[in-house]
């Protein structure tokens, strides 16, 4: 009795060991009851169930803590994970009634592929993890199975190895038909965000924080490779890592020691070094850090530039990253035209012009809006001249809302000041001289205007002799050089008669 007493502790060992490192038996929470310990022997008539609590890799090694009979304080252990499949499959050639099967047992282990060398195996169920990262399977027929982790969400990046467990499990001299067991998981998330851009015009530049979650991984894993990488929009130039930092921005990462910068076309990649991955892995476990990515906006096209990015841990082919949320910043463009005010048909050229931001950027009507702040710069320019078809050039880009600002409104309000008028027209003075406009997102058409200005020819003193104080004048002046010369005519006919 004492000898099979022992053997049944040795072999609780050996099975508990198969796991180590990929899972370990462990208990639910400090507040689950325990399952029920059988003693004597084995009650072949049973069946056995398996209850799989799938968590990320905790920063201390506290599994001592617990029991595969889900006694034990858990408290410690990292977030559930949800959506993990697990398949079970029943080794065949493994009899728990004959003692020399469970002599095989002692060192048996499970390929990374969930085979067993040797033996042959009989799918007996999947299950998927739910509710905070639980699943079980119940109604199994007592035997050896291989349990393997054969699908998860992208963003666990350290999977679990397949382990042995046995039903009933051996366990404090007696036995375990309902087992609990914990499979580790090194998981990363990812979350991108868009700051306001630098100034209100084309030319200004974008930046888009990272934050990433270094995953922690097992006591015998590691972080093998660690790639956060963002696809640019095209309308976005100048691409550049401006930093890498920890979530408070405390810490700094080292360009070309901790991660290089790798540019391929609009595809920016932050990649970790040798150095910066040991780094990762000995300070970072579980933490978030922040790449942020930045870009100067070029054009405006349809007004809506889209981006996400995509993290790739332990994945150096880059097959199986975890993509982020999308973010959104929108530009539109003004077409103004300078006109007649008498003859609106007549374009006119030469008339000037500053961009203000609107003191209420996004009111319900643009109206009323009145100017705040310095005059915009749009690609360097703050002065704008109409050309010969009257077309303010330049104000060929401007902000009108992102993810954070505006609430992703399609338009925004903005004021005009004219500083130069054309030749030969007058220049309003003060609030005339305003003019609020509307930018949408997206570029007006070319057959359409945002907005049509007015300006109006100057009044001029009247020239001599003319209008109606010169024409009375002349006619009086005829008239009386119509009578001299009636005065003329009579007198010479007067003087003919007297001869």
């Amino acid at each position: 009795m004492i000898k099979n007493h022992s053997r049944s502790r040795k072999v609780a060992s050996v099975v508990a060991a198969l796991a180590v490192g990929a899972a370990s038996f462990l208990g639910a929470s400090a507040a689950q009851a325990a399952e029920t310990v059988d003693y004597g022997n084995i009650d072949f008539d049973r069946t056995g169930s398996l209850t799989i609590h799938k968590h990320e890799h905790q920063s201390t090694n506290d599994e001592n803590a617990v029991a595969p009979d889900a006694s034990g304080d858990t408290s410690s252990f990292g977030a559930g994970v949800d959506g993990v499949t697990f398949t079970i499959s029943k080794i065949n050639e493994i009899d728990l009634a004959d003692q020399a099967d469970w002599a095989a047992l002692d060192g048996l282990t499970a390929n990374t592929d969930g085979t067993v060398t040797g033996y042959t195996l009989t799918p007996a169920g999947e299950v998927i993890t739910s509710n905070g990262g639980v699943a079980t399977i119940a109604g199994l027929e007592l035997g050896a199975y291989v349990v393997t982790e054969t699908d998860a969400p992208s963003s666990v990046v350290d999977h679990a190895t397949p382990f042995i467990v046995t039903l009933p499990l051996p366990y404090d001299g007696g036995w375990l038909y309902n087992v609990h067991a914990y499979p580790k998981n090194g998981v990363t998330d990812i979350t991108k965000d868009v700051e306001a851009p630098s100034g209100l015009g084309l030319g200004s530049t974008v930046n888009f924080p990272v934050t990433t979650k270094v995953p922690t991984v097992a006591t015998n894993g590691s972080i093998t490779s660690y790639v956060v990488s963002d696809t640019l929009d095209a309308r976005l130039g100048s691409l550049a890592v401006p930093s890498v930092t920890n979530a408070d921005g405390t810490v700094t990462f080292v360009d070309g020691t901790d991660y290089n910068v790798v540019v391929n076309g609009s595809t920016v990649q932050v990649v970790f070094t040798a150095a910066g991955l040991e780094r990762l892995a000995a300070d970072f476990e579980g933490q978030n850090i922040v790449t942020t990515f930045q870009g100067t906006v070029t054009s405006v096209g349809d007004g809506e530039i889209v981006n996400d990015a995509t993290v790739f841990v332990n994945d150096p082919e880059q097959t199986d990253g975890v993509d982020s949320n999308e973010v959104v910043t929108k530009w539109g463009n003004l077409r103004i035209q300078k006109i007649n005010d008498v003859t609106p048909a007549t374009a006119l050229q030469g008339a000037t012009f500053e961009v203000y931001a609107a003191a209420d950027a996004y009111a319900a009507d643009c109206s009323a809006a009145t100017p705040t702040g310095d005059a915009i710069s749009i690609n360097g320019a703050t002065s704008f001249t109409s050309n010969e078809n009257g077309l303010v050039e330049g104000i060929d880009g401007l902000f009108v809302s992102d993810t954070n600002t505006g609430s992703l409104s399609d338009t925004r309000c903005y004021v005009l000041k004219e500083t130069a008028a054309p030749a030969g027209y007058v220049l309003p003075e003060g609030d005339n001289a305003l003019f609020p406009v509307t930018v949408v997102a997206g570029t007006t058409a070319d057959a359409e205007w945002d907005a049509q200005i007015e300006n109006s020819q100057p009044e001029v003193p009247s020239l001599p002799m003319t209008g109606a104080q010169g024409q009375l004048l002349m006619a009086i002046g005829g008239a009386a050089l119509l009578a001299i010369a009636l005065g003329l005519v009579m007198a010479r006919r007067r003087a003919n008669a007297a001869k």
